[in-house]
């Protein structure tokens, strides 16, 4: 008797549990859908990739659903228990509530150890997965992104213009660059041409401006001017990944 109950008390908490996990990982899920859609849409992201991220970042999202559903899951179970009047009739059999504690303690054992697994070893692949696909979609597409007599705001804190672009060799001319990164020295930079190259090492994309001029405000009180025949300009991957995310 005590097998069939302790059975029926596990279904009663193993469903809300499940419609609370897919519940709580969908509410999550909403406020990241809009950041890579714009992956799609402004860097032409294919819509397998952006499932492939959807997957790295479930780990990190169960680290906060699996304890909330598993709690709804027991005040949901035990209240329908309590009001179909099923817990007076267990206790009208002679089944207290410590009777009813193995099965719950044991699915809180189960979920115990599901969660540290997720933490120790599936949150760690998921992040360094989801770094590393986002790089690799943002750097094959980083010639894409720079568009012709477009102003180009597709790197975080930084719009571009080129005169001219040759994808196929990665040249630009007659550049525009005005670099907000850092909000109380803004800079604006003009080039004759550029090349646009990758670091996979740092996770980097780099801008090698010849021929130019770099313009600065200091203060919003001091001017500077610097001219320069050559200048590496560095756009961080990572802080596009967080910015495309966040």
């Amino acid at each position: 008797m005590k097998k069939t109950l302790y059975f029926y008390l596990c279904r009663e908490i193993t469903v809300p549990f499940l419609l609370g996990m897919a519940t709580f990982t969908s509410v999550l899920l909403m406020g990241r859908l809009l950041k890579l859609a714009d992956l799609v849409v402004a860097k032409g992201v294919p819509f397998g990739d952006i499932l492939r991220l959807v997957v790295y970042l479930l780990p990190y999202f169960c680290l906060v659903t699996i304890p909330m559903a598993f709690l709804l899951a027991l005040l949901l179970a035990f209240g329908r228990l309590s009001a179909d009047s099923e817990v007076t009739a267990m206790k009208a059999c002679g089944i207290g509530l410590y009777g009813m504690l193995p099965p719950v303690v044991g699915t809180a054992f189960v979920v115990y150890l599901v969660t540290a697994a997720i933490a120790v070893y599936a949150v760690p692949w998921g992040n360094s997965s989801f770094k590393k696909l986002v790089y690799q979609a943002l750097e094959s597409r980083a010639n894409i992104t720079i568009k012709e007599r477009v102003f180009n705001d597709d790197f975080p804190g930084m719009v571009i213009y080129v005169d001219r672009f040759r994808k196929d060799e990665g040249i630009m001319e007659g550049i525009l660059i005005q670099d907000e990164r850092t909000p109380e020295k803004p800079t604006t930079i003009f080039a004759e041409r550029g090349i646009l190259a990758t670091n996979p090492a740092k996770k980097e994309i780099s801008l090698q401006l010849t021929n130019g001029s770099i313009h600065s405000s200091i203060h919003k009180t001091d001017y500077r001017l610097i001219a320069f025949r050559e200048y590496d300009l560095t756009v961080n991957l990572n802080q596009e990944a967080k910015a495309a995310t966040k």
